[in-house]
C-alpha cells in the first residue's frame, strides 16, 4: 500500500503529468503534420503508394461494388487497415479524386503514427522521466525521415508500429506492476497487430517466452507453483491473438478455400515475389543487406543495443527487455523471411529499428520514480529508491542522446536518396527534399511521380462512355487503381463480385461491353483474364476487338489495352 501511495504521489508530481491534458492536442498536431505532408506528396508530387491505394480500393469494393459485402475487402492483406478506412470511404465516395489519391489511407496512417509516437512517450512517462527528456526523445522518433514518410503515405506500417508500441509499453508496465490488466493490453495489441501484419505472430511467441520465464521466476520466489502462474499469464497473452488467427484464417478458408491467401493466392506476396523473379542475390548477400538496412535507418543501433544490454545487466532492472523482445522479434522475422527469399528487401520492413533505438536510449537513463499501479499483482516491483542524476551526469546523458540519435535524423535522409537501398522511399524523400535528387535518379523520380495518372485517364475515358452496371470486366491485380478513380464503380465486374467467374467464362452472354487487359508477363500472368484468355492482350482471343491502348507513364505499371467485346 505504501508503494502505491508513493507511486501516486510521484505520478502527481511528474512534470509530464502536469501537461497530460495536452496529450490530445499533441496527438492532433502531430497527426495533422503527417496528414499535410501526405496530401502534399499525393497531390503536388503525385507520389501514391500502390499498397495504400489498393486498401482504399478494397474499402470501396466493400461499400460500392455491384455486390457490396464485407468479404469484398479480400483475404490477401490482413483487414484492419482497410476496415478503419470504411467510414472515410463512405463519406468521400462522391469525390473519387480523393479516393484516387489515397486520402482515406493517408488519414489512417497519420493518426496511427501520431498514436505510436505518443505511446513511446507514454512508455518514457511510465518510467517517470522528465518532461524535457520525453519531448526530445519523442521528437527524435516523430521527425525521423522514415517515420514521416510512413506516417504520411497511407501504408500499413504506421498502424503496425502503433500496435507494437502499445505492446512494448504495457509489457514494460507489467514487469513493474504484475497487473493482469497490463498483460491483457499486451495480448490485445498483439491480436490487433496480427490484423495489420503477420509479423505479430513472431512477437507473440517472443512475448510468451519472456512472460513465462518472468512469471515462473516470480512465483518460485514467493514459494508458489511456477508452472501454474506461467501458464495463466501466457494464456492472457496468447488467447486474443490465437482466437484472432483462427477466426481470420478459418473465415478465409470457408470463403476462398485458402486459409493463408497472402502466401498461397495468385494475388499474395509469395506469388508477387515469384512473378518478379524472386529475391535478389543469395542468402549471404540478403543477410548482409538486411544489416545494412538497419544501419541506414539507425546508424548507431548496434552501439545502442550493446549499451542497453550492459546497463540492464548492471542495474538488474529489465526495462530494456520489452523493446528488445517486441521490436527485435519483428526485425528477426522480416530478416529471416528475406534471407529465405520469401519477401523483398524493402527498407520499410526494417522500420521497427527506429522505435527500438528510441526506446532503448530512453531506458539508459535510470528511473526517476516508482511505477504507479492501481491493481498491482503479487509479483509487483513498485518499491525502490528514486534515482536523481547529478548535474554532471545529467549533462553527459544529454550528450549521449545527441551522439546516439542525432545521426538518425541526418544520415538516413542522405542515404535514402539511393534507389538501390530505398526503392520505395527515394522518390518520396526527393519530393520532401528536392535538393537531394541527383541527375542519375531525376528521370526515375519523375516517372514515379506519374504513377497512377494513366489509371485515372482510363477511368475518365470509361466514365465518359456512361456505361451501365457490369459493362467492364477487369481484374483488380492492376485494375483496382482504375476502379477506385471512377465516378461509377458499379460499371466494373471485379473478382470480389459473386458472379465474376460466370461473367469471365462468358463475357458476351453477360452483356459485358469492354475488357481491360494487361500484358501476360510477370505479375500479369496471374491476372484472371489472362489465365482464362491467354492471348487476349495480344489479339483479343477471338472474343473482342481492340478499342484503345493506354501507354503507361508510371513505374512498374502495365500498358493497358481496352477491348470491345464482340456480341
Amino acid at each position: 500500500m505504501t508503494a502505491i501511495v508513493a507511486g501516486a504521489a510521484e505520478e502527481a508530481q511528474s512534470p509530464f503529468a502536469r501537461v497530460r491534458g495536452y496529450r490530445l492536442v499533441w496527438f492532433l498536431v502531430i497527426a495533422g503534420c503527417y496528414l499535410l505532408v501526405g496530401l502534399w506528396l499525393s497531390y503536388h508530387r503525385g507520389l501514391i503508394m500502390g499498397d495504400a491505394l489498393s486498401r482504399v480500393a478494397d474499402a470501396r469494393f466493400v461499400l460500392f461494388s455491384r455486390f457490396p459485402h464485407l468479404a469484398a475487402m479480400g483475404f490477401v492483406f490482413t483487414p484492419l487497415t482497410t476496415f478503419l478506412q470504411l467510414p472515410l470511404v463512405a463519406v468521400l465516395n462522391p469525390w473519387p479524386d480523393l479516393l484516387a489519391h489515397a486520402v482515406p489511407a493517408i488519414v489512417v496512417s497519420a493518426l496511427a503514427m501520431s498514436g505510436a509516437v505518443l505511446q513511446v512517450a507514454g512508455m518514457l512517462r511510465d518510467r517517470r522521466m522528465t518532461g524535457g527528456w520525453i519531448i526530445v526523445l519523442s521528437a527524435m522518433l516523430a521527425l525521423h525521415p522514415m517515420i514521416i514518410i510512413y506516417g504520411a503515405n497511407g501504408m500499413s506500417e504506421a498502424l503496425f508500429l502503433l500496435m507494437m508500441a502499445i505492446c512494448a509499453r504495457f509489457l514494460l508496465r507489467w514487469f513493474g506492476s504484475d497487473d493482469v490488466h497490463d498483460l491483457a493490453l499486451v495480448g490485445l495489441a498483439l491480436a490487433l497487430g496480427l490484423l495489420v501484419r503477420y509479423d505479430a505472430l513472431a512477437v507473440a511467441i517472443a512475448c510468451a517466452v519472456l512472460v513465462a520465464g518472468t512469471s515462473w521466476s516470480r512465483a518460485r520466489s514467493r514459494g508458489a507453483r511456477g508452472s501454474s502462474a506461467a501458464a495463466m499469464d501466457v494464456a492472457v497473452v496468447l488467447a486474443p491473438i490465437s482466437t484472432t488467427f483462427l477466426l481470420w484464417t478459418g473465415t478465409s478458408w470457408l470463403i476462398t478455400g485458402e486459409a493463408l491467401a497472402q502466401f498461397s493466392s495468385d494475388y499474395g506476396n509469395s506469388a508477387i515475389v515469384a512473378a518478379s523473379g524472386g529475391a535478389v542475390g543469395g542468402a549471404g548477400f540478403r543477410a548482409g543487406f538486411t544489416l545494412i538496412e538497419w544501419l541506414v535507418l539507425e546508424p548507431m543501433i548496434f552501439m545502442i543495443v550493446a549499451l542497453a544490454v550492459v546497463v540492464t545487466a548492471v542495474r538488474r532492472v529489465p526495462d530494456a527487455l520489452p523493446a528488445l523482445i517486441v521490436y527485435g522479434a519483428v526485425l528477426g522475422f522480416q530478416g529471416l523471411m528475406y534471407v529465405r527469399g520469401g519477401t523483398f528487401g524493402f527498407l520499410r520492413f526494417a522500420i521497427t529499428v527506429i522505435p527500438l533505438a528510441v526506446g532503448l536510449v530512453g531506458v539508459l537513463r535510470p528511473r526517476r520514480g516508482l511505477l504507479y499501479s492501481r491493481r498491482a499483482g503479487p509479483g509487483a516491483r513498485l518499491t525502490g529508491s528514486v534515482r536523481t542524476l547529478s548535474p554532471v551526469r545529467r549533462i553527459w546523458s544529454w550528450v549521449a542522446v545527441a551522439g546516439l540519435l542525432l545521426p538518425t535524423l541526418l544520415l538516413p535522409a542522405l542515404i535514402m536518396t539511393r534507389p538501390t537501398l530505398a526503392p520505395q522511399e527515394y522518390a518520396v524523400l526527393a519530393g520532401l527534399l528536392p535538393s537531394t535528387v541527383s541527375p542519375k535518379t531525376q528521370l526515375s523520380v519523375e516517372q514515379q511521380e506519374r504513377t497512377f495518372t494513366t489509371e485515372r485517364e482510363v477511368a475518365q475515358y470509361l466514365d465518359a462512355l456512361r456505361l451501365p452496371d457490369g459493362a467492364v470486366l477487369t481484374d483488380t491485380l492492376y485494375g483496382d487503381a482504375i476502379v477506385v478513380a471512377s465516378d461509377h464503380p458499379r460499371q466494373f465486374v471485379i473478382p470480389s463480385d459473386l458472379d465474376f467467374t460466370n461473367v469471365l467464362n462468358d463475357p458476351s452472354g453477360h452483356h459485358v461491353r469492354y475488357v481491360i487487359t494487361v500484358p501476360n508477363l510477370g505479375r500479369g500472368s496471374t491476372d484472371a483474364i489472362n489465365q482464362r484468355f491467354p492471348t487476349i492482350y495480344a489479339n483479343g482471343a477471338d472474343i473482342a476487338m481492340l478499342d484503345m491502348e493506354f501507354p503507361n507513364s508510371g513505374t512498374d505499371q502495365p500498358t493497358y489495352r481496352l477491348y470491345r467485346v464482340i456480341n
